[in-house]
């Protein structure tokens, strides 16, 4: 959104540049907008009274605002679009990792142990005696 650099008053045409847009917002920024602010603003743009110099900040603000407004709504539309998420595929044969629980936290992750049906778990009791 652009600001409007050419204003007509009646019989008078005001431009703006700018700088001196620029200028405005950052006077008005550090000290208010005051009627002494825009009096010392008019006196270093030639040609322009105090009351032309607050008119322009008054301009100047509503059209921040509804720049503001904008981008707002903008926002909100773009957080409403559902996101396209692709399904993320698990085979059903591998394991999750299993975390070691002994007494100590070690952060040891371990995979389960599949066994076949003709293993035992544990250590063999018959090598215990031999």
């Amino acid at each position: 959104m652009h600001a409007c650099n050419v204003v007509e008053c009646g019989d008078t045409v005001l431009t703006w540049t700018r700088d001196q847009d620029r200028e405005i917002l950052r006077a008005c920024r550090s000290t208010g907008p005051r009627a002494k602010t825009f009096r010392v603003l008019a006196k270093s743009f030639p040609g322009k009274t105090n009351v032309q110099v607050r008119d322009r900040f008054f301009t100047l603000m509503q059209l921040m605002k509804k720049a503001q407004k904008a981008a707002e709504r903008k926002a909100k539309k773009s957080a409403k679009t559902p996101v396209k998420q692709t399904p993320v595929k698990q085979t059903p044969s591998k394991q999750t990792p299993v975390k070691e629980s002994s007494g100590k936290e070690s952060g040891v992750v371990k995979k389960p142990r599949i066994m076949q049906d003709d293993q035992q778990a544990g250590p063999s009791r018959e090598n215990k005696g031999a």
